[in-house]
């Protein structure tokens, strides 16, 4: 059984998305920083998140005027499009995480096959 690694495809879909279309909208609306606020303080906080969270420092932001909400982000429909695309996008990251998490660990079962096969 070869084991496919796929992640880098789909972060780099997440990067690509995040670059070109998340971040210029948030910025053209106004609420760049509050989002960019969040977002470094959530990923702090989400250990899981990050292979090393102890070597992450969220950076301080300050306070900005223009906080997000999620009713005025819902009410605006260029960032609702980007919610609900970023609901999906999220769905397909994760399975493709639990889909290499399962082959990470079918890896010594398939090494123990093959040494108990060789010998």
């Amino acid at each position: 059984m070869r084991v496919r690694l796929p992640i880098q495809g789909v972060e780099a879909i997440y990067v690509n998305a995040y670059q070109n279309v998340y971040a210029p909208a948030m910025i053209r609306i106004g609420i760049g920083r509050g989002m960019e606020k969040a977002l470094s303080e959530r990923v702090g906080v989400l250990s899981n998140f990050l292979l090393n969270n102890k070597e992450y420092t969220a950076l301080d932001y300050g306070e900005s005027r223009l906080e997000p909400g999620l009713e005025s982000i819902l009410n605006n429909v260029e960032l609702e499009g980007i919610v609900a695309k970023s609901m999906l996008l999220n769905e397909v990251i994760n399975s493709e995480s639990f889909t290499l998490r399962r082959q990470i660990i079918e890896i010594p079962d398939l090494l123990e096959q093959l040494i108990v096969y060789k010998v």
